[in-house]
């Protein structure tokens, strides 16, 4: 490398002094070789055109890490193996706004001082004021109308709302179950485990409690069976059932649920709650915020919280609120009539499933054979129908035009055509430049002959040539 780079400085020396000495003019040949090797020296300092690009992202970065990264911290998660601290003050250096104090209590799960969140450092409050004690392995109840903050509150505890003033302190882990439900592109098991081991008495029990066992009989593989993207091939509660099922497999200690009872029928939502979610249920040694519009559960829980306008309006039991005839008692009569409607459904719900079975008992000798052939034939195109995705294959020959053409549609009319302009300019000027210096040296090995008006003329179409590239 180092003699390549000697023998061009060598070329360039030779090059510059080529203007004094006319006999000492190369030919077009040797010129066009000259250029050739020019051009391999682009694939060394071309690469350095893009540290500075890369500069300029590291100071971006830098920029969203002094943001964000000195912020106050919403939430505090004390472990059971962790050193407690009793009756001590903490706070950040003086650029914090506020400091957090953190007063560990055994009794307390979590405890909320006078804080108040909003989604950005510089955006209003969405939660102002809270105060909230939640003891350990106690059921709460979130309620109010919508737009109250309800799901806003979930978010502060889990620290993506930033914290403006006031304490949060939380012990434990948590486990999340979202309104809007995640599910990743695996099997139903796996979606279910995540990162634990296999318990199979532990895992049936999870499945029959969360009302998945009807779903695993009806899906093609059962748990095998894999989720499409997002949960494409799952209803709404078959979904919401998935991920209240992943989050009671990870054992967790604080339990945040944003209504997960609204997506699913009447029957399951008061299955979920007694078996699940309940003071008798599955997590009833667990500390368990709820999220919900269902007045028929609230007589059950440990405490109510009534929000209003991002503030905690009302808090405490079922009869105590109802007393008070305050919001919470506004929030119930409105939805007195849910009840009655529930009620209705269930009883419709039984009407149909026993004229169903009338109409089984019913079934003629053509019907009982016409559905033993359809069952027949359901049971050889099971392996395939529970795939979602294709086995890759290879084809040999030219790429096929159509596929041009969705690359086009992909694009963008108006980008395609502006990128290929651009492209075919690019390469024209590079060729450009090219014939003209190759015309260049051939009448300088003609001519033998030249003036410097005539090589500032050359010259300066030449350098066109580059800066249009």
């Amino acid at each position: 490398m180092e003699e390549f780079v000697i023998w061009i400085e060598e070329r360039i020396e030779r090059r510059s002094t080529s203007t004094s000495h006319v006999d000492d003019v190369d030919s077009a040949m040797k010129e066009n070789t000259e250029l050739a090797l020019y051009q391999l020296l682009e694939q060394f300092y071309l690469p350095y055109g893009s540290v500075w690009d890369i500069f300029y992202q590291l100071l971006g970065c830098g920029k969203v890490s002094s943001r964000w990264l000195p912020s106050n911290p919403s939430t505090i998660i004390v472990q059971d193996n962790s050193r407690m601290l009793y009756s001590g003050s903490y706070g950040w250096y003086s650029s914090a706004k506020s400091a957090i104090i953190l007063m560990y209590s055994k009794s307390e799960a979590i405890t909320v001082k006078e804080a108040s969140f909003s989604w950005a450092s510089d955006s209003d409050c969405v939660l102002k004021d809270i105060d909230l004690h939640v003891p350990v392995g106690k059921l709460i109840a979130v309620v109010g109308p919508v737009g109250s903050g309800k799901s806003s509150l979930l978010s502060a505890l889990l620290g993506e709302l930033y914290k403006r003033s006031g304490s949060v302190d939380l012990k434990g882990s948590i486990a999340y179950v979202p309104q809007v439900t995640w599910v990743l592109n695996r099997s139903l098991k796996s979606n279910i485990l995540l990162v634990k081991h296999m318990a199979e008495e532990k895992y049936n029990k999870i499945v029959d409690l969360c009302c998945l066992r009807t779903d695993l009989e009806i899906l093609p593989a059962g748990d095998e069976t894999e989720i499409g993207e997002k949960g494409v091939n799952l209803s709404g509660g078959q979904k919401l059932r998935v991920n209240l099922a992943q989050a009671v497999y990870q054992d967790k200690d604080v339990y945040l649920l944003d209504d997960p009872l609204s997506a699913v029928d009447v029957h399951v939502r008061k299955s979920l709650f007694s078996d699940v979610i309940g003071n008798n249920g599955l997590l009833k040694k667990k500390t368990r915020i709820l999220v919900t519009h269902d007045t028929t559960i609230l007589p059950d829980v440990d405490l109510i919280v009534s929000m209003k306008d991002g503030k905690i309006d009302e808090m405490g039991s079922y009869n105590e609120l109802l007393d008070k005839k305050g919001s919470f008692a506004s929030f119930v009569e409105e939805h007195s009539t849910q009840k009655t409607t529930e009620e209705s459904e269930v009883e419709n719900e039984i009407l149909s499933i026993s004229r169903l079975n009338s109409r089984d008992s019913a079934k003629s000798e053509l019907g009982d054979q016409l559905l033993l052939n359809a069952e027949k034939c359901a049971d050889d195109e099971v392996e395939e129908k529970y795939r979602l995705t294709d086995d890759e294959r290879m084809e040999i020959g030219g790429v096929r035009r159509f596929i041009y053409l969705n690359y086009v549609k992909k694009m963008g009319i108006s980008l395609f055509v502006g990128s290929s302009i651009g492209f075919i300019a690019f390469v024209s000027f590079e060729a450009g430049g090219n014939i003209w210096l190759s015309k260049w040296s051939s009448d300088a090995a003609k001519n033998a002959t030249s003036n410097s008006s005539q090589t500032i003329w050359r010259l300066s179409i030449y350098g066109t040539f580059g800066l249009a590239q």
